[in-house]
Formats: structure tokens, C-alpha cells, sequence
């Protein structure tokens, strides 16, 4: 059983940091995002600009399904990924 969900929060804005991970994320994506787990946090951080991390994402095959702006300036995305498709089972296969 993987921890991997098939969905992500991502968060950022105009000319800050964007947040892309939290403590289960998928840790290769991570590096290749340059992202890095905070100090006092879960929470993995890149500074590229969320624009560019979304480009990279949909690349990856995450889709957007949903944003939103808080008070704070931010932006929020959440993002899906279509699961691989497991093998066929044999009864499926075979008949």
C-alpha cells in the first residue's frame, strides 16, 4: 500500500516562495521542483514561481481542479493525478 495521493495543495503568489509539499510528498518531484522540506516544518518549499511549478506539474500529469485566494495574498491550487492503471488481473486478461 503506497502513501502516495493522488492529490496536491499547492500554494503561492507574485514574488514569493511556493509551497508544494507537505510530509508525504513524493520526495524525487520535490528535488526536481529545488523544492526543500522547511526547519520547522512538514512543509516543502521551491523558489520558483508558482506559475513555473504548475508548467512542471502539468508535464507530470497533474491537473488543475480547483483555485483559491486567501486574505493573505496567497493563491491555492489543488492538483490531481490520475492513478496508473494496475496490470489485469488473470481472470480478467484470460477469460
Amino acid at each position: 500500500l503506497s502513501l502516495q495521493m493522488p492529490y496536491m495543495i499547492i500554494s503561492g503568489g507574485f514574488n514569493i516562495d511556493t509551497k508544494v509539499g507537505g510530509k508525504n510528498a513524493d520526495l524525487p518531484l520535490m528535488t526536481e521542483l529545488g523544492a526543500t522540506k522547511g526547519k520547522l516544518s512538514q512543509i516543502f518549499t521551491t523558489p520558483l514561481p508558482a506559475i513555473e511549478v504548475l508548467q512542471r506539474l502539468e508535464l507530470k500529469g497533474w491537473k488543475v481542479i480547483s483555485s483559491a485566494a486567501v486574505p493573505s495574498g496567497e493563491i491555492l491550487w489543488t492538483l490531481h493525478k490520475e492513478a496508473p492503471s494496475a496490470p489485469p488481473m488473470y481472470n480478467e486478461k484470460f477469460g
